[in-house]
């Protein structure tokens, strides 16, 4: 009867954390890419723009019905949230969110309503069907607020340890890839004021803040950096899409209980390289042929 009782027990306390990821501790640092683990979800990396990313909160809620596949009723998914900070020299240059099924047992999920919004200042969306696969990017900017209590809130509360400060805007660039019993939703929220621009001279409704698509034009500086971001958006979406199907590579090395990926400098590819590796990434199907032929004039461009 002991031993049954003991079974039970450590089947219970398997099945309470056996989804959740362990290296995603907070203070666990990273770069290069993220590592994700769950139960029933496997084989699934975050790419990481360049620098070192802390982990600064995280929470842990079960999946929405509208969340799901339209035709789909909720069955014990779990969405893991992270936050993460990149700092350099005591001063905010990006932050992000992660979110992830971290216990699966869907076959299908909602396209997310940023995928359909009309404020965007830019928004490819290659694909979106409820219950099987969706596919979107869109840069827009955020207030750096956020609403009392949540994840996002205790972020800003460790910037704030950390010595810095919050910037009354960021330009967001949203990333959402899902297929089947795979959800992954990633934004990368970069200060503009670490880049030395100023901040907006209006603030209120969405609409009236300066980076708004019909205002932005008149604040040329802004401009360029939101053109900047989207750029750098477009190229990145190569790695996410990589990261999404546990395509990523690199060397790990451990820091003191620090998840830090080891980021060699390596030598320039050639041309014929970089073209054979554009050619590898649209016959695997991580990239369209929109993306791969903006990509590929890139690449001749800069000759």
């Amino acid at each position: 009867m002991r031993l049954l009782l003991f079974i039970i027990i450590a089947l219970n306390t398997i099945s309470s954390v056996s989804y959740s990821n362990h290296n995603m501790v907070l203070g666990a640092k990273f770069s290069n890419f993220i590592n994700l683990h769950g139960e029933n979800v496997e084989n699934i990396q975050v790419a990481l723009p360049k620098g070192v990313w802390v982990i600064t909160s995280k929470e842990t809620k079960a999946a929405q019905r509208s969340e799901q596949g339209s035709s789909l009723t909720s069955s014990g998914t779990v969405f893991e949230q992270v936050y993460l900070v990149n700092m350099v020299n005591g001063k905010l240059k990006a932050t992000m969110r992660i979110r992830y099924t971290a216990k699966s047992h869907s076959t299908g999920f909602s396209v997310p309503k940023f995928c359909k919004a009309d404020y965007h200042n830019y928004l490819n969306v290659p694909y979106a069907y409820d219950g099987t696969e969706t596919d979107c990017l869109a840069v827009s900017y955020i207030p750096g607020v956020s609403r009392p209590g949540s994840a996002g809130a205790r972020t800003i509360e460790a910037i704030n340890k950390m010595g810095a400060k919050m910037p009354s805007v960021l330009i967001f660039s949203n990333f959402a890839l899902m297929k089947y019993d795979k959800y992954l939703n990633v934004g990368y929220a970069f200060n503009p004021e670490f880049d030395g621009i100023a901040k907006p001279e209006y603030m209120g409704r969405r609409k009236d803040i300066d980076y708004y698509v019909t205002r932005i034009g008149n604040y040329p500086e802004k401009k360029a950096y939101m053109e900047k971001i989207i750029s750098w958006a477009k190229e990145f979406r190569i790695k996410f899409k990589a990261g999404f199907n546990g395509k990523l590579q690199s060397k790990v090395s451990s820091q003191s209980n620090e998840q830090v990926q080891d980021t060699k400098n390596t030598p320039p590819d050639s041309l014929k390289q970089k073209l054979f590796k554009l050619k590898k990434l649209l016959d695997a199907g991580l990239i369209t042929k929109e993306e791969a032929a903006e990509k590929r004039k890139a690449i001749l461009d800069s000759l």
